[in-house]
């Protein structure tokens, strides 16, 4: 009895410990870039498949830990907008995606005030999300190797 006594406590011990290791592992997850990616498909991407005509703005940096921020550019897109540099913003215009040098692993995705998205995240149901009659912009984080492809825009 002593002995199955013993191996519950072992085994209960263990589940502990798995479980915090697999918390740890889920509560440092970073943004897609947590460097810069040099090599293309080594991060984040969005694919604009909107037949619209309409470009979507894509960034290669996040400001801190929240998922989503309602603002027309991120503080870290200290560049600006330019196909040019990291810590910045590009528009992907339609039938493209955002597969460039300094955009091989983007971080995050905008939905422009007054425009309705309907994005597929990693090939799953499409999410629709809706701007119209906003007066900000909102910006929606990418992390890993998220693939996003817009299907829709309408503004």
């Amino acid at each position: 009895m002593q002995r199955k006594s013993l191996l519950v406590k072992a085994g209960a011990a263990l589940s502990a410990v798995v479980a915090t290791t697999t918390m740890a592992l889920v509560a440092t997850a970073a943004p897609a870039a947590a460097g810069n990616c040099t090599t293309a498909f080594c991060g984040g991407r969005v694919y604009n498949l909107a037949t619209s005509g309409k470009s979507i703005g894509v960034t290669n940096c996040w400001d801190g830990q929240l998922g989503t921020y309602s603002r027309e550019t991120l503080k870290c897109a200290v560049n600006g907008w330019t196909t040019s540099s990291y810590k910045a913003h590009m528009n992907v215009g339609p039938r493209a995606d955002s597969v460039h040098k300094y955009y091989y692993d983007v971080d995050g995705f905008r939905v422009l005030k007054g425009c309705r998205v309907t994005a597929s995240w990693n090939g799953g149901d499409d999410k629709v999300y809706d701007r119209r009659g906003n007066t900000v912009s909102q910006w929606l984080r990418m992390t890993g190797t998220d693939s996003v492809t817009i299907t829709s825009i309408s503004c």
